[in-house]
């Protein structure tokens, strides 16, 4: 890709048989269906398999995170996954946006 897309990407992480999975949406203006969302045939089972498509965005692109699960039980495991693609759009020069509203600009 070559230049950044206009709104951006929608990064979702939730869970398929109890593992973290991801989907990865085009950023719009609007409220994504849970059934767009959690899609099995989409999902992204891997960290190295998200890092592989994330590499492949133009630096400075928008990841936009939401976290789908937000239970207390799960809340660490699924904070070390937030920052792990903290650190990917970091290593890719990428703009994350988590769900607490935090950014950190492309440098």
């Amino acid at each position: 890709m070559e230049k950044p897309m206009f709104k951006g990407i929608e990064l979702y992480l939730w869970e398929l048989n109890g593992k973290t999975v991801w989907t990865i949406l085009p950023g719009t203006n609007r409220l994504k269906m849970d059934a767009e969302i959690r899609n099995a045939k989409d999902a992204i089972k891997s960290k190295d398999e998200l890092e592989k498509l994330l590499a492949k965005l133009a630096p400075g692109e928008y990841v936009f995170y939401k976290d789908m699960t937000k239970s207390s039980t799960k809340a660490s495991r699924h904070a070390i996954d937030a920052e792990a693609v903290k650190k990917i759009c970091e290593k890719f020069q990428l703009n994350y946006a988590g769900d607490s509203g935090e950014s950190a600009e492309a440098k």
